[in-house]
């Protein structure tokens, strides 16, 4: 079967900007509270884990999409960002 070119368009609608404002609120809400270190310790790793993926996603994402599993990179990762 011949290879066949075609373009595919996704309308992809992904604003973490609600997501980092939550994040830094929860952060500065957090740091007015004593809690114990290892629920602080728990908090923070969580916190790291969820920016790396932030940006793991925006690389992914200004890289541009050209082919499926460049998608499927793209929505793994969204997939992580909303678990955290």
């Amino acid at each position: 079967m011949p290879n066949k070119k075609f373009n595919l368009t996704f309308d992809i609608d992904a604003n973490l900007g609600p997501i980092t404002r939550a994040m830094a609120d929860f952060e500065s809400a957090l740091s007015k509270i004593a809690v114990p270190k290892s629920f602080q310790d728990g908090i923070d790793k969580t916190f790291s884990k969820l920016n790396e993926e932030i940006k793991n996603f925006e690389a992914i994402s200004a890289k541009g999409f050209q082919n499926l599993e460049d998608i499927s990179k793209a929505d793994k990762s969204f997939d992580k960002i909303l678990k955290y």
